[in-house]
């Protein structure tokens, strides 16, 4: 499931879902005197789906009590498109976003966005960037019309690229300081090595050798009809029809595919650090995008949080029940699953102190490889099942609405976040055991960052 990821893998909130207690009342079935009797609207969604006159799909939902909308503008153009010449072209590109166009200059796209009420936003995975708006109904128009020029007529001039550099630098600054995000990028080399596995985060050094050249003919590359989808949210099919039709419809040229990102495995990473605590990590062989509800299942099985704020002992997931027990001081411990177009990754992330890290990755790992030979219950299914679907259903819009135009990207098709949750309801136990099988048979990834004085090599687990 998500990323999730979205996607920086191995990085999930610090805090669970909070317990908490209402009171009932019996439900009031008589219209109050002096009062309207006002019903509860049940008007479905309407789901639509065209494509335009170059073969790119345009989806929505709309629904007429929704206030707002929502539109996700997903293109290939992640970090797995890079070459040797283009690394850090990715991160580049996203930093450039909402700048200058051949029709608006920067100051005036921020204006426009502050006056309509509406929000501009792009996020960047290993394989995508999303570009995003969301916008007050009545806006819809100009809203739509300001994502899409912005997309399509970047002017990307050279100073423009330079501050990108300088702001894409930054970032990457905080994130290659950041241990979770090391582990992120270990598990992705040793999983994938090319590809999928190329850095995600290129270093500053390597950032300030990005022409803006090499931008604008990644850019290109990338906007071509099969590497684009556009979804909206509570905006009218037609509308959006039409205004993607103006400014997308033209784009021309074939699709290049990246090289296959086959899991590779078997690959062990060691990374010293004065952290002060250790991370551990195993990858194993996942799922791609749109076959990921028995993944989904998979994945709260191996290491789903407690529901319960700040509670000790509660934990849903046999594997975090274990390394709990094995643990005896604090430590944090979750799973992930990463889908992508032709590859997946599932496993766990654990921080432990220094002291327990022997102890900890190896009760985990235990524990892993049974739940991945299939042993688990009807119940702890049921479990895992409610708790992704819930996940799925409590997503923002936003996520949603990237999710359905990531999905409908790269496999044709057309699934809501209701769809997916439906579809992880309707997995069997013989479904999980079939991708806990594939998962086992894979050979695994292990990452160890931090203090590795007391932190097993993976032969002596």
């Amino acid at each position: 499931m998500w990323v999730s990821t979205l996607n920086t893998v191995a990085r999930r909130s610090a805090s669970s879902r909070v317990l908490q207690r209402s009171f009932s009342a019996v439900a009031q079935t008589k219209p109050l005197p002096g009062l309207p009797n006002v019903e509860a609207d049940t008007t479905p969604e309407t789901v639509s789906q065209s494509t335009l006159s170059n073969g790119i799909t345009v989806a929505s939902t709309d629904s007429a009590t929704a206030a707002t909308g929502h539109v996700a503008v997903v293109v290939a153009a992640g970090s797995r498109y890079e070459t040797i010449g283009t690394a850090g072209a990715a991160q580049v590109l996203r930093a450039s976003s909402f700048q200058s166009t051949d029709n608006h200059t920067g100051f005036s796209i921020c204006r426009t966005a502050e006056a309509l009420g509406s929000s501009l936003s792009t996020s960047l995975n290993r394989e995508n960037i999303v570009y995003s708006s969301t916008f007050l109904k009545d806006n819809s128009v100009p809203a739509i019309t300001t994502l899409a020029d912005s997309i399509v007529g970047a002017s990307l001039h050279s100073w423009e690229v330079k501050q990108a550099i300088a702001r894409a630098s930054a970032e990457a600054q905080l994130e290659l300081g950041n241990p979770g995000f090391g582990v992120a990028e270990d598990l992705h080399a040793a999983a994938f090595r090319r590809g999928l596995g190329n850095t995600f985060s290129s270093s500053p050094a390597q950032l300030s050798r990005v022409s803006a050249d090499a931008v604008k003919a990644f850019s290109a590359a990338a906007l071509v009809p099969g590497r684009v989808a556009i979804v909206g949210s509570g905006v009218d099919h037609d509308t959006l029809v039409a205004l993607a039709e103006e400014y997308f419809g033209a784009l021309s040229g074939e699709a290049a595919k990246p090289a296959a990102s086959a899991f590779a495995g078997n690959s062990e990473i060691r990374t010293p650090q004065a952290l002060g605590l250790t991370h551990f990590a195993f990858g194993f062989q996942g799922a791609a995008i749109g076959a990921g509800a028995s993944a989904a299942v998979l994945t709260k099985l191996l290491g789903a949080p407690s529901s319960i704020k700040w509670s000790a002992g509660a934990h849903a997931s046999p594997v975090t029940a274990m390394v709990a027990e094995a643990a005896t001081g604090p430590f944090d411990f979750s799973s992930f699953s990463a889908e992508y177009s032709d590859a997946g990754l599932v496993g766990v992330h654990g921080v432990v102190a220094p002291a327990d890290a022997a102890i900890v990755t190896k009760a985990a790992y235990t524990a892993i490889k049974n739940v991945l030979s299939g042993s688990f219950t009807d119940d702890d299914v049921t479990r895992a099942k409610n708790q992704a679907a819930a996940e799925v259903l409590a997503a923002s819009r936003a996520d949603s609405t990237a999710r359905t135009a990531t999905t409908l990207l790269h496999t044709s098709q057309l699934v809501s976040a209701v769809d997916l949750a439906s579809q992880i309801q309707a997995v069997a136990a013989a479904d999980v055991k079939k991708a806990a099988a594939v998962a086992g048979a894979s050979k695994p990834v292990y990452v160890v960052r931090g203090e590795l004085f007391d932190a097993p090599y993976f032969d002596e687990l």
